[in-house]
């Protein structure tokens, strides 16, 4: 309800690890809704999805590929949605590079990034990924940032963190 508020102009991601009772499952697999695999909703999938397989790719992980499902959390959403699930909780390989603290930060970032541009944002680079060491420029020549773009950094960072 509260995504849907922001109106059908916005994009909704929702990451998640995934798990299952057999230990030989692993990968990464994106999902959208049966039928919305096209579009807005194709192009934001196949983006976002790109972006972390930009990742997951150099440690290995198997790709599962976009598949659709009627998931209520893409189903109720009135705009382009993508669900992401990372790797698999319940296989050690992947448990373990969930664990790691650079893979998890790479694919942070790779997804923040990806997601910044497809809502038209501003990328920026971090050094620090401490939120409240984001600050706004005065001015705001070309390549800074103003208070609010620093804020919805802030608020990236801090949902990642």
């Amino acid at each position: 309800a509260q995504a849907n508020a922001s109106g059908s102009d916005s994009i909704f991601l929702s990451v998640h690890v995934n798990s299952f009772t057999l230990d030989q499952a692993t990968g990464s697999e994106a999902w959208v809704c049966t039928g919305y695999n096209t579009g807005r909703t194709g192009e934001f999938a196949a983006a976002i999805y790109g972006a972390y397989r930009s990742v997951a790719d150099k440690y290995g992980l198997k790709d599962r590929g976009i598949k659709e499902n009627t998931f209520e959390v893409l189903r109720r959403t009135v705009m382009p949605a993508v669900l992401i699930e990372l790797a698999f909780l319940s296989t050690k390989s992947d448990a373990e590079l969930l664990l790691n603290d650079t893979f998890r930060n790479e694919a942070c970032e790779a997804i923040a990034e990806e997601l910044m541009r497809q809502a038209g944002q501003p990328v920026i680079q971090i050094q620090d990924s401490n939120p409240e060491a984001l600050q706004p420029t005065t001015g705001n020549p070309e390549g800074t940032l103003s208070a609010e773009e620093v804020e919805k950094a802030r608020r990236i960072l801090t949902y990642f963190a």
